[in-house]
């Protein structure tokens, strides 16, 4: 018998993907922090980026929270359900690595 999908898990699932992401952008820049090699700066640009990226998706993930067929969480909730917002790693500190 075929498993029925929801919305919501597969909304769930790539939460937790896009929080596992911004984990390991974050950890890639924290790493790159004490290398004054240029590859240690590219790689520390590079996961600015993918970090900033994260951001715009979650950003549209929230939106598509609002649209799912039960009418989504109120809006205090919806921090609650993006695993993804996390403040691990803030802007700054990626930027100034």
């Amino acid at each position: 018998m075929a498993k029925v999908v929801s919305a919501r898990s597969q909304f769930e699932e790539v939460s937790s993907l896009l929080c596992a992401l911004k984990y390991m952008a974050s950890a890639a820049a924290a790493g790159s922090v004490h290398s004054g090699s240029n590859e240690g700066r590219a790689v520390n640009e590079f996961s600015y980026g993918v970090f900033g990226w994260c951001e715009v998706i979650e950003e549209r993930m929230e939106r598509l929270w609002a649209l799912l067929p039960d009418g989504g969480a109120p809006s205090s909730t919806v921090s609650e359900i993006s695993h993804a917002k996390t403040d691990d790693v803030p802007h700054g500190e990626l930027a100034a690595a």
